[in-house]
């Protein structure tokens, strides 16, 4: 939902369809355990019924932060607006900092986080966690935002969401195998 690109949901994924949750058992090795590297670590065996009741609203919440903030009127650039003197899209390392060329070769990262531009004082920065423990990170510079609000949070409910607040470059902790969505505000230009 957070691609420029049109979202491509298929139904069945979230009811396990009959292979536990993986879309694709041509890809699991019966000669490995089931928790081998080569099986997903484990991942397409797990338990998607207690997730089956927050998932429609998951997906529905999403919907509703692609609707109300990301009006793709053009493709992304990352090219500087010298209006703004932000990128309409730009990537970040856990230190809060832009992504340099070196660190996209870093196979070890479990992590990726961007920024999108939604309007003139609004942005979205989405953090994605796909280790195993927990992710300190640090929220990008107030150039991005005077302000950051957890707007979504895949690691709680979504009726059981409040939003946090946050400052720039303020620490933040995002759970294991997870996504947080923040909304950035500034009230200069």
């Amino acid at each position: 939902f957070l691609s420029a690109g049109v979202p491509m949901l298929r139904m069945g994924d979230e009811l396990s369809l009959s292979q536990a949750g993986s879309n694709n058992a041509y890809s699991l090795d019966p000669t490995k355990p089931w928790d081998a590297p080569e099986n997903f670590y484990g991942g397409w065996a797990l338990d998607w019924s207690a997730s089956r009741g927050d998932l429609f609203d998951a997906v529905a919440a999403l919907a509703a932060l692609r609707a109300k903030y990301l009006l793709f009127n053009d493709f992304f650039t990352g090219a500087v607006d010298h209006a703004t003197n932000r990128k309409d899209l730009a990537w970040f390392n856990q230190d809060g900092m832009e992504m340099s060329s070196q660190t996209w070769q870093d196979g070890s990262l479990r992590h990726l986080a961007l920024y999108f531009d939604a309007s003139h004082r609004q942005g979205l920065y989405a953090i994605l966690n796909s280790g195993f423990d927990s992710l300190s990170a640090t929220l990008p510079h107030r150039t991005w935002g005077d302000s950051f609000r957890k707007i979504y949070d895949s690691a709680i409910e979504v009726g059981e969401l409040h939003p946090q607040l946050a400052t720039a470059s303020e620490q933040i902790e995002v759970a294991a195998h997870t996504l947080q969505i923040w909304l950035a505000n500034r009230t200069r230009s």
